[in-house]
Order: structure tokens, then sequence, then C-alpha cells
């Protein structure tokens, strides 16, 4: 099962910059725009570029195999989504298309192979998921964005062609497969430190509007049908031929929640940042009930 102690902590975070939102109010809309920028500039494009510095071999070796699976996952979760999402308002139909397609991690990856028992060869499939996720992001965010202020949105695509985080996979991919590398202390603590700081900034938002209306209830419920239902069941022949522990890597990064730095990306590019924060929240909350059952299944 997912440890406990990760739940706690997942939730504790939200908690904290939720009360910190509803302490601060005057303030919560500044912090939380700084700590955006802090996490997408900084932080963020640091861990993509070391963790492919780092993990480059793993990541050419096993790349086709995992991104046929990661790309046939997000396509079909991005076709079923702009049926489910065509009649509603603009902005919230691109947010629900970006949730219902985006994936990446569900709590901290490395976690759940240890909670399963897997062994240590289960985190290239990880590693590989995560870098799909981060050059593949982007564009999608790009795409539904344009889509969303109008055909053509200089402003939008600007962002994209710039955005740091698909920057610093494009140079750690080409300065990994030339062999660069350097030791930085303390990477695992900063990346823990980035999750945590992620988590807060979901509270931040949610402290905005926390609770969902029955509209945006509906949409949850939806997006939670489509990450953990409809795209799993559909590729389950796909990923259930596979050996173990490679069934359990695929299964459980398509059928994993929001990821929270979908709610960065939305503020960034003008998307509903709030509504995508309850996405991530109770899909999140959701997926704890599901995820377990299925990759004991496979496990």
């Amino acid at each position: 099962m997912i440890p406990v102690s990760s739940l706690i902590s997942f939730y504790a975070a939200v908690l904290g910059g939720f009360f910190i939102g509803l302490i601060l109010k005057e303030r919560v809309s500044v912090i939380s725009e700084t700590l955006m920028y802090v996490l997408l500039y900084l932080l963020l494009p640091l861990i993509v570029f070391k963790s492919l510095l780092d993990e480059i071999h793993v990541f050419q070796e096993t790349f086709a195999m995992y991104a046929s699976f990661y790309f046939s996952g997000a396509g079909l979760s991005f076709l079923v989504a702009l049926l489910l999402f065509r009649n509603i308002d603009k902005r919230k139909r691109c947010t629900s298309v970006l949730a219902s397609t985006l994936r990446n991690a569900f709590f901290i990856p490395i976690s759940l192979v240890i909670a399963f028992g897997l062994p240590e060869d289960a985190i290239v499939g990880v590693i590989s998921f995560t870098m799909c996720y981060h050059l593949f992001q982007p564009f999608l965010t790009m795409a539904l964005a344009m889509r969303m202020h109008g055909t053509y949105a200089q402003d939008v695509l600007v962002k994209g062609i710039t955005f740091p985080p698909l920057r610093a996979a494009i140079l750690g991919f080409l300065l990994g497969s030339l062999g660069f590398n350097f030791h930085l202390p303390a990477f695992h603590e900063v990346k823990i430190g980035t999750s945590y700081l992620s988590l807060i900034y979901v509270g931040l938002v949610l402290s905005k509007a926390p609770i969902p209306s029955r509209p945006d209830l509906s949409i949850i419920m939806r997006v939670a049908i489509i990450r953990l239902l409809i795209t799993p069941l559909a590729l389950f022949p796909l990923y259930y031929t596979k050996e173990f522990p490679v069934n359990v890597v695929i299964a459980r990064e398509i059928g994993s929640p929001t990821s929270v730095s979908a709610v960065l990306y939305a503020a960034l590019f003008g998307f509903d940042d709030e509504l995508m924060a309850k996405i991530v929240v109770y899909v999140t909350f959701a997926g704890i009930l599901v995820l377990p059952a299925r990759l004991l299944f496979l496990s």
C-alpha cells in the first residue's frame, strides 16, 4: 500500500499553504506569484537538468518503449477530454483538457517503488516517464493556451518557446549525451523541498476558493474518471502483457492523478489555476483509493 507518511506529508503541505493563504488574505496573490516564479524559473529547471545529466544513459535505453506508452495514455486522455468537456466555458474547457492529459508523479515516485517492493530497475521507467512529461507538457500547454486566448497569441508563443523546464530538459539531454556531469550537494533534499513547495503553492491557490461549486465538482469528477478509470482500463491489455515490474510502472504513470506542477503552468499561461488546484487535490484523493488496488493486482 502507499506509505501513510507520504499521504500525510502531501495533505499536510497543501493544508499548510491553505492556512497561510487564509491568514495572509491580502498578500496571498503576491506570495503565490513569487513562489510560482521561484519554482518555475529556478527549482524545477534545476531538477530537470540535473536529473537528465544523472540518468541520461538510462533514459536513452528505455525512452522508445516508455514514450510509446506515455503518448498513448496522454493521447487517449486528450481525445476523451475534448469530447467530455466540449460544452463548457472555453477557459474551463482548456483547463480541464490540460488536467486530464498531463500526468507525472504520484507523491514522490521512489516511495511507490519502495512501497510495492519493486526492484531498483523500476526507477528507470519513472525517470523515462518524467522526462517525457517535461518535454511534452510545454507544447501541449502552449497549444491549449493559444486556443484559449485566440488563434495567435504572441505572448503565449514566447512563453512556450522560452519555458524554463523545457530549455533545461533540452540542455540536460544534450550535455548528458556528451558525458557532461557535475556533483550537486544535497540534490535529493532540493528535490524533496521543491515537491513540498509545490504542494504549499497548491494550498495557497486553494485558499482563494476552497469549496468547489457544483459545475466545478462535475468537472473534477470527469477528470478523475478519465485519468483513473477510462485511460488505464482502455490501455490495460497493452501494459498487462509486459513483465513485472515494467507493467506496474506503466500502470502507475498512465493512471496517475494530475501533476501538482500543472497548477504552476496553469497560472503562468492564463488557465483557471484555482480550478486546476482543486482538480489536483480531489483527483489525488480519489487516486489514493484506486491506484493501490490496480498496482497490487498487477504485481
